[in-house]
């Protein structure tokens, strides 16, 4: 719409100044001003209202409805990657922290894909515990080693992270 009234008020300018009053050619260009003006105005606010994704991805879950006020920082959607999926532990526990280090091999198998082991390595243990069931117990971040992934692979999935330690 502003690209249209844009146009209109140069379209208006150009008549007028084909054999109008200094006034009149005064009158349209301010129209042509405002015209810009606005047509900058919507660009802007169109600019505001567009949310681009930081990587390419899936969107998982959408978390508001077409129409609905969202606040700053309140998420839309999630948005992921089977390309960089990983296994997130929450049981290591205290006594077998020590015995692990980034950069061990691990083996990662799934309730849901029995017949499938995959290689993984330590890419991360938290510095700090967290209470958990049972215990204090560490999260441990797995990446895997093959990106290639079987395509029945989704997030949320169970995981179970076989990491062999030195007794």
């Amino acid at each position: 719409q502003a690209e249209a009234a844009l146009s209109a008020a140069q379209h208006r300018r150009d008549l007028l100044l084909e054999g109008a009053s200094p006034e009149e050619i005064a009158v349209a260009e301010a129209a042509v001003q405002q015209a810009k003006a606005a047509l900058d105005a919507a660009r802007d606010a169109l600019r505001k209202a567009v949310v681009a994704a930081p990587f390419a991805g899936i969107v998982g879950t959408v978390h508001v409805r077409l129409g609905e006020q969202t606040a700053p920082g309140q998420p839309l959607l999630t948005l992921g990657s089977l390309g960089r999926l990983q296994v997130e532990t929450t049981d290591l526990r205290e006594t077998d922290v020590t015995r692990i280090a980034v950069g061990q091999v691990v083996d990662i198998t799934f309730d849901a894909l029995p017949d499938v082991v995959l290689k993984g390595t330590v890419a991360r243990i938290a510095p700090q515990s967290a209470a958990g069931q049972g215990g204090t117990n560490y999260t441990t971040i797995i990446t895997f080693d093959d990106p290639n992934l079987p395509p029945e692979l989704r997030w949320g999935m169970t995981a179970f992270v076989n990491i062999e330690v030195e007794e």
